[in-house]
């Protein structure tokens, strides 16, 4: 009897040793799981240059890893982005392009729509209180050669405001040194032509329209 609980107490180490063993295999089975993947460290807007100041480089489970995604930063930065993107999101193949002509506000306009500029400088008063995102409506009204107006006439409903720029052309800062000057709106193809036809007609004016509606 005496040997058989002498024989318990030494298979006991040898148990626990085994039963070490095997989670330290567990957990290095587990680690060898992860990967590396590419994740943005910014918000990214569609037509946005990637650089290295909007990504990060981090290891996610591989349960968890996309497969469009990419594994160092150096395969995604210089591409242009397809989507918006938020922070800690992957950076997939699919949602991500090669081609310049995909960079800025091209991005944003689909077959069947244009961006289109329109002039309204802070005299006509809303330009510099719009963001893009906003939704607006475009009013014509008609002029003759000697400034009498004559009819007003709505040409373009629930337009898109994709950027405000300044007095230079460049974006608008809001700042004391940047003065809006006019807007870039996503509009179709027939209300770009209004547009364009109605500047040299008369005025355009801007109104804001309920968000979501078109």
């Amino acid at each position: 009897m005496s040997e058989l609980r002498e024989y318990r107490y030494l298979c006991l180490p040898v148990i626990l040793a085994l039963l070490a063993a095997m989670n330290i295999y567990w957990y290095l089975s587990d680690l060898s799981s992860y990967d590396n993947v590419v994740v943005a460290t910014h918000s990214i807007s569609p037509g946005m240059l990637i650089t290295s100041g909007n990504v990060t480089t981090t290891r996610v489970h591989s349960s968890g890893l996309h497969p469009q995604s990419f594994a160092t930063a150096g395969e995604v930065i210089g591409r242009i982005s397809l989507a918006a993107v938020v922070p800690g999101e992957q950076l997939l193949s699919s949602k991500t392009t090669a081609d310049p002509s995909y960079r800025g506000l091209s991005a944003e306009v689909g077959a069947g729509w244009r961006g289109v500029y329109v002039p309204a400088g802070s005299q006509r008063g809303l330009v510099g209180a719009l963001v893009a995102g906003e939704r607006v409506d475009v009013l014509h009204v008609d002029s003759d050669w000697r400034g009498d107006t004559g009819e007003t006439m709505t040409i373009a409903n629930d337009a898109l405001v994709l950027d405000v720029r300044d007095e230079r052309g460049n974006r608008f800062s809001g700042g004391p040194e940047s003065l809006p000057s006019g807007v870039v709106l996503l509009v179709s193809t027939y209300e770009a032509t209004l547009i364009t036809q109605s500047q040299s007609t008369g005025n355009l004016f801007l109104t804001i329209a309920p968000a979501g509606r078109r």
